[in-house]
């Protein structure tokens, strides 16, 4: 998604003063959408009728992968939360720093 990759230009991740920064606004859409995506998923993949070619174990990774998006945004929003924006980059992936 276009917004996400936004978020690590590093003049739109400081935000003026008195005004909310651009990594900020774009960090509540992408969670709550994010989490949306990650908690239908899980849905699907419980109540809905497996198909005929997906397998037992395509069920456990779908189950799997659904947990394990949803409880990472759920960190990471939650160490923005606490102010402890070390941890909260743990939980999101960081461009790689050039040599």
């Amino acid at each position: 998604m276009l917004l996400g990759a936004f978020q690590f230009v590093p003049s739109l991740r400081r935000g003026k003063r008195g005004r909310t920064s651009w990594h900020k606004i774009a960090g509540r859409i992408l969670a709550a959408t994010g989490l949306l995506a990650a908690l239908s998923g899980l849905w699907m993949a419980i109540f809905y009728d497996l198909p005929p070619l997906d397998g037992t174990l395509l069920l456990v990774l779908r189950l799997v992968f659904g947990s394990a998006m949803a409880a990472f945004i759920v960190l990471g929003f939650t160490a923005v939360r606490r102010r402890d924006y070390v941890r909260h980059s743990e939980w999101s992936p960081a461009p790689t720093p050039s040599a």
